[in-house]
């Protein structure tokens, strides 16, 4: 999968979408949805975390990230 360069996460997103994180203690690297206000919950896929509603608390709002190539297909989208 092709990504950006990590961002720092005082820096957001200009578009809402699905990024990796990198987990606060820089080891583990996951998924969470950007709505263009707010990181979503952390989750180990990014489809999962495309169809996630909760929001992360305040602590996790600043998280390094980075961009994905392609969005994730959710559940609710048709495949060709």
């Amino acid at each position: 999968m092709k990504t950006t360069e990590w961002f720092p996460g005082h820096i957001k997103p200009a578009y809402p979408g699905v990024y990796q994180l990198l987990c606060g203690n820089d080891t583990e690297v996951g998924y969470q949805k950007w709505d263009g206000e707010k990181w979503g919950i952390w989750y180990e896929n990014a489809q999962d975390a495309a169809e996630g509603h909760a929001y992360a608390d305040p602590e996790f709002q600043n998280d390094q990230w980075r961009g994905l190539a392609e969005q994730p297909k959710t559940n609710f989208e048709e495949t060709s």
